[in-house]
């Protein structure tokens, strides 16, 4: 789903970070964090992110907001490894070379 902000690119601050939480929900006032990330909306170069982005969701977290906190959306080298696992089988699943499983 596209995400659409009332504010223009130039007037985001270059340290801005985006925040995603993914809760439960049990009923209206029952809900419950399943996982969270937080993520620059720049890179180091000044470039704002674009494209399809794969980010670590810590379980059972909410975001915290800072990039060096608890929450970082990108990964360490040593976690790396796993992921970029997951994004071939994902990238073949995404091409057709992988069968769907109907549940």
């Amino acid at each position: 789903q596209w995400l659409s902000l009332p504010i223009r690119f130039c007037d985001i601050p270059h340290d801005s970070v985006l925040c995603l939480n993914i809760f439960d929900c049990n009923g209206p006032n029952d809900r419950y964090p399943i996982g969270g990330t937080t993520i620059s909306l720049f890179t180091k170069d000044g470039l704002f992110r674009q494209g399809m982005l794969d980010l670590q969701v810590w379980e059972g977290r909410t975001a915290d907001g800072r990039i060096n906190g608890e929450t970082p959306g990108k990964l360490r080298d040593k976690e790396k490894e796993q992921s970029h696992r997951l994004a071939k089988l994902s990238k073949k699943y995404h091409s057709g070379k992988l069968p769907a499983v109907d549940w």
